[in-house]
């Protein structure tokens, strides 16, 4: 997963696919995505 994380923040790959590799919904990821910025 970090490497596909690395991936959307450089860009390399768009939020959309990120959630469809991770088979999430996009309230999910996001939610994921603000928990993980605020323990990083």
């Amino acid at each position: 997963m970090i490497i596909r994380l690395v991936k959307w923040k450089s860009g390399e790959i768009t939020a959309t696919m990120f959630m469809q590799m991770l088979e999430l919904k996009k309230n999910t990821f996001y939610k994921i995505m603000k928990e993980y910025e605020e323990i990083k």
